[in-house]
Formats: C-alpha cells, sequence, structure tokens
C-alpha cells in the first residue's frame, strides 16, 4: 500500500504491479508508475537498504 500511496503523491496517475516467479522460483515484483522520478540520492539510499 505504501508504494501506491508514494507513487499517487508523486503525481502518479497510472500504477503497474506485477507478481510472478523466476526459473529459479523465487518471487518477483515490479512496481511502475508515472509519477515523478525518485531523486538520485533517494535511489542510493534505497539499494543500501535493500541489499
Amino acid at each position: 500500500m505504501n508504494l501506491i500511496k508514494n507513487a499517487s503523491e508523486a503525481g502518479a496517475k497510472n500504477i503497474t504491479i506485477k507478481a510472478g516467479m523466476d526459473r529459479m522460483e523465487q518471487t518477483i515484483i515490479e512496481v511502475a508508475n508515472d509519477g515523478d522520478a525518485i531523486s538520485n540520492e533517494t535511489r542510493t539510499a534505497f539499494a543500501l537498504i535493500f541489499r
């Protein structure tokens, strides 16, 4: 829900969430929207959190 809220607050009109499994049976979740882009600083912080 937080991803949807954040996208909406960034001005997104369209939000797409896809879930599935890869060939090794690991869960894959893709989220896309047409709102404002995430800043490079924030993107770097996310990368550190989800290592």
